[in-house]
């Protein structure tokens, strides 16, 4: 009977080393900045280096763009506004929004226009080839419009038959996505930029509804919000060959949206209940996570709650922003904790299951 509950425990661990939810320690850049600390903070963009950029402000004056390098938070001038870092390529390049101007770090606190179409611009994401993509305001008809910006051009990407577009995020392909209104602008769609032309994605509704896109991975796969038949929004995913598809949301809240996907398929966003509650959200292997549930130091780095992931890189590290005691706003980056009981489960199952052949034989 002892051999017996051997065996047994032996393949009752064995499943454990498959499937388990990734634990996490996080980082709160409001407790990182230098000069006391930020007292809010937004954690925009992240590369698969691990490196962070976004803003911050000091008491309550204005903001200022940010680096995040391993440990350190390295403030980016200036400082008039809201000034912010956006995105940062694998190759350590930052644009971001200075005032009213899309703009590209140029290092000792100084920052490049990237262009306009005249007016004002702004800068949302940058591939590996310093590729940048955004919205500009356009004087002729009168609204933003989705734009690339490169040698310092910015160009009109167009829009699905309406007035207005902006584009969110570019991969290394240089495909772009984003949303656009259609013709009367009264619904917008979810659009891809490849080859020249810009395509809708559709929605999860029909024609007649609305979609975001505000991520795509290499594979092209991208994720974003779409109206749905329940009077609801909730994530999705696009692919060319499955089209769009619903994914659902965290137990517990009607809307859902997907702010980025990384190359292994994982996707990060935010999640809303009727009573208000917001998550950030965290989709694996067709699994929403409510990620505040799997963070092992929440109360040690001051945070109160965890709102919106914007970026998941391939290392599995995770931005976004929080809540601190104070309901402060708090950017923060989530490191996976490594699992070295997984090995030790698996030893302790194979184990197991080794005894029980060796005594049946």
């Amino acid at each position: 009977m002892k051999n017996l509950r051997l065996c047994l425990c032996g393949l009752l661990l064995l499943p454990l080393t498959v499937r388990a939810a990734t634990q996490y320690e996080i980082l709160s850049f409001n407790l990182l900045a230098p000069s006391g600390g930020f007292t809010n903070s937004f954690a925009y963009g992240l590369n698969e280096s691990g490196q962070v950029v976004g803003t911050g402000q000091y008491g309550v004056g204005p903001f200022s763009p940010f680096l995040y390098d391993n440990g350190i938070v390295t403030p980016l001038s200036p400082g008039s506004g809201f000034d912010e870092a956006t995105a940062i390529n694998n190759g350590g390049s930052i644009v971001g929004n200075i005032g009213f101007d899309a703009s590209s770090y140029a290092g000792g606190g100084s920052w490049t226009p990237l262009g306009s179409l005249g007016s004002t611009s702004f800068v949302y994401d940058v591939n590996a080839s310093g590729f940048a993509v955004g919205e500009a305001f356009d004087e002729g008809p009168g609204n933003f419009r989705a734009v690339s910006y490169s040698n310092g051009i910015a160009t009109d990407l167009g829009t699905l038959g309406g007035s207005a577009s902006v584009a969110r995020a570019v991969n290394t392909a240089g495909q772009i996505v984003g949303n656009a209104d259609l013709a009367g602008d009264v619904f917008c769609h979810a659009f891809i930029y490849q080859g020249g032309a810009m395509s809708s994605l559709g929605t999860l509704l029909g024609e007649d509804a609305c979609s975001f896109a505000y991520g795509i991975n290499a594979a092209g796969q991208v994720v974003g919000w779409s109206d749905t038949s329940d009077g609801a929004f909730r994530a999705f995913l696009w692919d060319a060959d499955g089209g769009m598809v619903d994914l659902g949301s965290l137990t517990g809240h009607e809307f859902s949206e997907a702010r980025d996907i990384n190359n292994l398929g994982q996707v990060v966003g935010g999640a809303l209940s009727y009573s208000s509650d917001e998550a950030a959200i965290l989709f694996d292997e067709g699994v929403w996570w409510n990620l505040q549930d799997l963070v092992v130091n929440m109360e040690e780095q001051g945070f109160s709650a965890l709102r919106t992931a914007y970026r998941i890189n391939d290392a599995g590290q995770i931005i976004g922003i929080g809540l601190d005691h104070d309901l402060n706003t708090v950017g923060f980056l989530l490191n996976p904790v490594p699992e070295p009981s997984t090995g030790i489960l698996a030893a302790l199952g194979l184990a197991g299951i080794l005894l029980c052949r060796r005594v049946n034989f």
